[in-house]
């Protein structure tokens, strides 16, 4: 038997983050659009919220208190600083939000949690960014 998507014709078995392959979505994403890590979505929920004429409903007031629950970086400053810092590396746009997520704190975690990274990077260059990681971790709970 074959799973496939509500009302799409596509197997979801052909679906594999660990391969960094999905169907459509992420890997149909122009340069100007990227995930988002839970941080950088609440402070863009807060934006809005924050505007003259804010949402009211009852979905929006729920995923803001969600992503508020598991915001780990609030300042937006630090965030952007993660995000330029783990730029550098060239991650795929699944990743990058992963790690701001995440926040590995050795080689072993980041290959258990995201195993994607070893399709492209040695324990080496997984140590480097575990060790921005670490940096970033520093400065968020300063």
């Amino acid at each position: 038997m074959t799973l496939r998507r509500p009302g799409k014709g596509i197997p979801l078995e052909d679906e594999d983050a660990s391969r960094l392959k999905f169907n459509e979505g992420l890997d149909s994403m122009s340069e100007t659009q990227f995930a988002l890590s839970i941080s950088e979505t609440n402070a863009l929920l807060r934006n809005v919220r924050n505007r003259s004429n804010p949402p009211k409903s009852t979905v929006f007031s729920k995923t803001l208190e969600y992503v508020d629950q598991f915001t780990k970086m609030r300042d937006e400053g630090q965030l952007n600083d993660a995000r330029r810092t783990l730029s550098k590396y060239n991650l795929h746009q699944f990743e990058l939000p992963l790690l701001l997520n995440l926040l590995p704190a050795n080689v072993d975690e980041a290959k258990t949690l995201i195993p994607s990274l070893t399709l492209h990077y040695s324990d080496n260059q997984i140590r480097e960014i575990c060790e921005d990681i670490r940096e970033i971790k520093r400065y968020v709970d300063r």
